[in-house]
């Protein structure tokens, strides 16, 4: 059978499916060897009012990344190197740096010995000795925002229920009166 007797036992329909098919293989040849295409950017929608935003986002490219040159002597040679990021200043790193700053007053207030209580101060007592307060107290080596002046006035009231008025203040750095 000679080709063509092979193409008159085919129908019309069949020659036209192989010539599209040929068509489309010469297609996708050309295109596959010509440049990649470019993407083109979604149209905006238009709302009412004056402004319109688009559909889908811009696809984001490379970054272009800076580099720097240094000469290296009179020969002409240079070292290229990469560039170092770009260091954006933002509220989150002020409020981080604050809070960290607080912390470490708030360790170093807690840790050092210049907030913590060493003797406690006794106005108008005559009977009891400072001593026996210092104990019943027990906040001797504490640091002086960690005392509740309430409870330690509770506590003295109550050890020593002969005292008429028993009143407790704290002054800074370091003063239990």
């Amino acid at each position: 059978m000679t080709t063509r007797d092979a193409a008159q036992s085919m129908t019309r329909a069949d020659r036209m499916r192989l010539q599209r098919n040929h068509q489309d293989r010469l297609r996708d040849q050309a295109v596959s060897e010509s440049q990649p295409r470019m993407r083109t950017e979604a149209p905006p929608v238009v709302i009412r009012g004056n402004v319109g935003s688009p559909v889908a986002k811009r696809l984001q490219g490379s970054q272009v990344r800076r580099k720097y040159s240094v000469p290296m002597g009179k020969s002409g040679a240079e070292l290229v190197m990469p560039a170092l990021p770009e260091f954006h200043v933002s509220w989150r790193i002020a409020s981080g740096l604050i809070f960290a700053t607080m912390l470490f007053m708030l360790f170093s207030m807690s840790a050092g010995k210049t907030f913590r209580i060493q003797e406690t101060t006794i106005i108008g007592n005559q009977r009891i000795s400072s001593n026996d307060i210092n104990l019943i107290l027990g906040v001797i080596d504490k640091p002086i925002f960690m005392i509740d002046i309430h409870k330690l006035k509770n506590t003295l009231a109550a050890a020593y229920p002969e005292l008429s008025h028993v009143a407790v203040s704290v002054n800074m750095p370091n003063q239990l009166n």
